[in-house]
């Protein structure tokens, strides 16, 4: 058995940099998939708890962005 030196040069270091992009890209789509979910379920509870209220979400809204002085 030969041992070696490691592939070097610029091919190598280049393909690593790519795998690391590659897996970073992964890594934020991954998150922001997530992201997203966690969102519609959130939204799915505030549409529940309007529905069981009796509220609709313009009143909400509109509600929400009274001056303080208009409360």
């Amino acid at each position: 058995m030969e041992n070696r030196p490691a592939p070097s040069g610029p091919g190598v270091t280049a393909g690593i940099c790519r795998i690391g992009r590659l897996a970073g890209a992964w890594t934020k789509f991954v998150h922001r998939l997530r992201c997203h979910r966690q969102r519609l379920h959130l939204a799915e509870m505030d549409e529940r708890m309007l529905r069981d209220i009796g509220a609709s979400r313009s009143t909400v809204w509109h509600e929400q962005r009274k001056w303080w002085w208009q409360l």
